[in-house]
């Protein structure tokens, strides 16, 4: 095992520490589901900046190239736009079943997504927003495809094996069963952009931009729902 492949081992590892400390903080706090909430908000915030900080550390170590390139009017434009579209979509849909369709069950929901339908406050709710939004953007985009899908295709000659696991690892960041199908294919899709632009910036400004429409989309949803003008 390369040492850059031992670090992509190691901080996907120390990742899944993380969560489980978080699950053991909100076990403790199992009969406050405010507090458990809260704990679970924190541990969002500090998951997407360790999935930054720590690829980060390691490309300047190792130093790795990220293939941070500005994006061009062509093919890239083309790209970000049919990229955007596709992801609205996939995602629109996702939300949609499990925030209408599914009312009569519990709807799975991140953390991220409760606050922003449901914030303690507007500052909260801004806060989340950005974790939502922006953090979770970077953090997923610098780790799965600067970090770990750069790392994957240099060991091999095999895109399509090395998009396949990076879906898996992207998957297994928010295990929910149900959200196995849009997960794979969204990741499936910035892989794909990200190998054929040969830049992070296109595939964190879909994230990005994408995630904003998803929150206000959900936001409506949840107003609607309430019988509230959106």
């Amino acid at each position: 095992m390369t040492p850059v492949m031992a670090n992509l081992v190691f901080i996907f590892a120390l990742y899944f520490v993380l969560q489980l400390a978080a699950n053991a903080l909100k076990l403790a706090f199992r009969g406050d589901p405010a507090h458990m909430q809260t704990v679970g908000f924190a541990s969002s915030i500090v998951s997407y900046a360790y999935l930054i900080l720590a690829p980060l550390s390691a490309a300047l170590v190792y130093s790795l190239d990220f293939r941070v390139n500005i994006p061009t009017l062509l093919p890239d434009l083309v790209l970000l736009v049919l990229g955007l579209l596709v992801f609205l979509f996939v995602l629109l849909l996702d939300i949609h079943l499990r925030l209408v369709l599914r009312r009569d069950r519990t709807a799975i929901l991140d953390v991220d997504e409760q606050y922003i339908i449901s914030p303690p406050g507007p500052a909260v709710w801004e806060l989340a927003l950005f974790n939502y939004v922006l953090l979770k953007s970077f953090a997923y985009e610098i780790f799965l495809r600067g970090f770990a899908l750069t790392t994957l295709l240099a060991l091999t000659d095999q895109p399509v094996a090395a998009i396949c696991i990076v879906a898996v690892l992207e998957f297994l960041l928010r295990p929910h069963g149900e959200r196995l199908v849009p997960t794979l294919i969204v990741s499936a899709l910035f892989s794909i952009i990200y190998y054929a632009t040969s830049g992070l910036l296109v595939t964190i400004i879909i994230r990005a931009v994408g995630s904003y429409f998803l929150s206000l989309y959900m936001v409506y949803l949840t107003l609607k729902g309430k019988g509230g003008t959106p």
